[in-house]
């Protein structure tokens, strides 16, 4: 049965290990049933450890114009005009009005620097790689490597040994400083400040809030 609402819903959609490797040939296929939950009024909200700019070409890939929370819960990204009154704190980029919510790179990048040294265990950065080894390394797909190598609060990650026992030790002495560690896939993190999102839509935008995941 069509489901069809004179009042918006909002979808949170986690989308790290659906479309981190996906083809532009599956963004082309996935486009028409992204369009028809619009045309529903449902607006679907990307959420990821992935950059900005990776999920400002998967939105625009998927063709809608809604909001995405980036390099989890680091920064939202907010289309312009999408609100009739502005957003407090808003940046604005060439589409995009971006929130920042997380500490620079650089203070993520120091933390697992000192981490890394004291525990021994050597790591592949996704930030220290040209686009080929990104997408070699931890398979991101190849039209979106050079977005994902651009890094703005936080890092990924792996160890050199890939072994579970020195990504356990990671993960484990990485949160004790503070920082949000997100398995992803194989042996690869992603980490974060860990910061909670304090922004909130409007509530003339919409009257109820959906939760939807990949499990």
């Amino acid at each position: 049965m069509a489901y069809c609402t004179d009042r918006p819903v909002v979808c949170f959609l986690e989308i790290d290990d659906l479309l981190m490797t996906a083809s532009r040939e599956a963004y082309r296929a996935a486009a028409s049933a992204f369009v028809a939950l619009d045309r529903q009024n449902i607006a679907i909200v990307l959420s990821s450890g992935q950059t900005h700019g990776e999920l400002a070409y998967i939105t625009r890939s998927l063709r809608f114009w809604h909001p995405f929370i980036a390099e989890d819960g680091s920064a939202i990204g907010l289309p312009h005009g999408y609100f009739a009154t502005g957003v407090p704190d808003a940046s604005r980029g060439f589409f995009w009005d971006l929130i920042d919510y997380g500490p620079s790179y650089r203070a993520v990048r120091d933390i697992v620097s000192a981490v890394a040294r004291r525990l021994e265990i050597d790591v592949i950065r996704l930030s220290q790689l040209d686009t080929a080894h990104a997408a070699s390394e931890f398979g991101v797909a190849g039209h979106l490597a050079s977005r994902a190598i651009k890094r703005s609060y936080g890092e990924v990650l792996r160890p050199c040994d890939d072994s579970e026992a020195s990504m356990v030790r990671l993960i484990a002495a990485l949160q004790a400083e503070r920082l949000r560690c997100t398995r992803r896939g194989g042996q690869s993190a992603s980490i974060s400040s860990g910061q909670e999102s304090r922004w909130r839509m409007p509530s003339s935008k919409a009257s109820m809030v959906g939760c939807a995941t990949n499990a």
